[in-house]
């Protein structure tokens, strides 16, 4: 049996949260957390310890400088 690909998802903008976990949930993606800005990504990454980070544009590049320092 193959592993599930952890995820956690970070997303911006408000407007649009909660759909990248549907989408990626409805691949068949194991969702493991939700960042919902970029004040929360660091605790909801070390917290879950994922295989990927999945985020939105509305997080702009500092959130995406600090993934690989997380």
């Amino acid at each position: 049996m193959a592993r599930r690909v952890r995820i956690v998802v970070g997303e911006g903008r408000a407007a649009q949260q909660g759909l990248l976990r549907f989408v990626l949930e409805g691949e068949g993606y194991d969702v493991v957390g939700e960042a919902k800005g970029t004040s929360e990504l660091p605790g909801v990454i070390e917290a879950n310890r994922p295989d990927v980070v999945v985020l939105d544009d509305g997080l702009g590049v500092v959130a995406v400088s600090m993934v690989p320092e997380v």
